[in-house]
């Protein structure tokens, strides 16, 4: 289970920073 919380949470830190991104380019 460890191996996929380190998944899961790199996948939500690019969708944090991809979401950042987008609002900062509005």
């Amino acid at each position: 289970n460890d191996i996929v919380q380190k998944v899961v949470g790199k996948t939500f830190d690019i969708v944090v920073l991809e979401n950042t991104q987008n609002v900062l380019l509005e």
